[in-house]
């Protein structure tokens, strides 16, 4: 597949998965539990797509773009639930969840094209 840092929703998750890291250490206590879960899928995100593009098949690429979708979907759930916990201020809160819709519309594309490539 090539330079993974050079795809363009790997460098978005790669930077979703840095502002999530910062954005959680500033939760209150009583949110270790969803801090952890929330960098471990965030980092999960770019973290396949970087295995997935040193497959040699593109099939096999398709198969770490799908973990990777079930992940950003697991960090849209977290970041909802985080906004009306109050774990994350507003604001911001609603700017990751933004970009997190967007790196899994993005991967859905990457999938969609990966399999019209078979």
């Amino acid at each position: 597949m090539g330079d993974y840092k050079q795809l363009e929703v790997w460098q978005l998750a790669h930077h979703l998965a840095c502002r999530i890291h910062g954005a959680t250490q500033a939760m209150p206590t009583g949110f270790a539990e969803l801090r952890d879960q929330l960098r471990r899928a965030s980092l999960s995100i770019p973290t396949n797509l970087a295995e997935g593009s040193g497959r040699w098949k593109d099939a096999d690429f398709a198969r770490y773009v799908n973990i990777a979708i079930g992940s950003a979907a697991e960090v849209e759930s977290l970041l909802l639930f985080a906004g009306e916990a109050e774990a994350i201020g507003a604001p911001l809160g609603q700017e990751l969840l933004g970009d997190a819709i967007r790196v899994r519309q993005m991967l859905a594309r990457l999938r969609a094209a990966l399999q019209k490539r078979k």
